[in-house]
């Protein structure tokens, strides 16, 4: 796993919503004030925000969850949920996508990693059944199917929508006919 990516998950472990706009159209400045409350300063690497997470005392991460209320409180007024952040960190993907399409580029890097993780989910998936696992092994084959099976969930949803989607569709439909 990256330094970032060990590091947004780590951050989003205290901080839900800061860690959710990391990255996201809000990443920046979500950014600067994790950055600002665990370094002291705006500008940090994420590699140094990264072992000042790690070193922070009890008073910092308490620090850090009170940002993570303020910057959740601001984002209230603005209409914008935690859920609505992650959502639309998943639309500049699409949204990347569909500009590269327009302007007549096919990226083919999504489609193969979602066919790569695909296959390799289904093939470990049927590998379980029938192949007989050494002892020892059934640990590492779990995390490998726990691993993929997060890929692949992700890929679902964000090739055909997530299920939070779905419940939201129903509830409107549900109130139109009222």
């Amino acid at each position: 796993m990256s330094t970032w990516n060990s590091m947004k998950a780590a951050i989003a472990a205290v901080a839900p919503t800061l860690g959710a706009a990391l990255g996201g159209p809000f990443g920046v400045a979500a950014g600067r004030m994790v950055s600002k409350a665990l370094t002291g300063r705006e500008g940090a690497s994420a590699n140094e925000v990264h072992k000042a997470l790690q070193a922070a005392d009890a008073d910092k991460l308490v620090k850090l969850k009170e940002l993570d209320n303020e910057y959740k409180l601001q984002m209230q007024k603005l209409g914008i949920t935690r859920d609505k952040l992650e959502q639309l960190d998943r639309d500049s993907a699409r949204h990347r996508e569909i500009e590269m399409m327009r302007w007549g580029h096919r990226d083919l890097t999504p489609p193969l990693l979602a066919f790569t993780v695909t296959i390799g989910f289904f093939g470990v998936v049927i590998a379980i059944f029938f192949i007989p696992i050494v002892q020892g092994m059934r640990e590492i084959a779990d995390v490998l199917i726990g691993a993929l099976g997060t890929a692949w969930v992700t890929i679902v949803s964000y090739y055909f929508g997530s299920s939070f989607n779905a419940e939201k569709s129903n509830e409107i439909r549900a109130q139109e006919t009222l």
